[in-house]
């Protein structure tokens, strides 16, 4: 069963779950902006970071949310979609959210699927958005 834990900085479970996640430098630096500006949750199936949720208030009422899932985490798809879904409403609701959004990979075909069942909206196609050049879709949830 997989649990939530709020991140605090330096914490050794996530350290050690970079590499069962993948972690890119990019999405270690998303990680310590989000730490300093926002919001983040870490997935845990007993110590074990299995994936990692988390967002920046890019104004009032507007946040910009990620997501890293290791591939352990998948083991509990039923787990983790609800956890993904509450985490997402709470946030909604503790900050007072009109809008929520979020970028797909073009290219991330099974990500573009769970933002879709997450309840967000594809807006349109970002080109050269991420790192590398790479193309990606904006998702939007909206509140009111």
């Amino acid at each position: 069963m997989i649990r939530i834990a709020e991140y605090k900085k330096g914490d050794v479970f996530l350290i050690n779950a970079r590499e069962e996640m993948r972690m890119t430098k990019e999405m270690l630096e998303m990680i310590d902006f989000a730490d300093d500006y926002g919001v983040f949750h870490s997935f845990m199936v007993g110590n074990d970071v299995v994936a990692a949720i988390g967002g920046t208030l890019l104004w009032s009422g507007n946040m910009s949310v990620w997501s890293v899932i290791g591939d352990s985490a998948l083991k509990y798809p039923k787990s983790l979609f609800s956890l993904t879904k509450k985490t997402l409403e709470l946030y909604s609701v503790a900050l007072k959210l009109n809008r929520m959004e979020m970028s797909v990979r073009k290219d991330f075909h099974i990500a573009y699927d769970w933002a879709l069942r997450l309840g967000f909206m594809p807006e349109g196609l970002m080109k050269n958005y991420l790192p590398g050049g790479q193309d990606a879709y904006m998702f939007a949830r909206y509140f009111k």
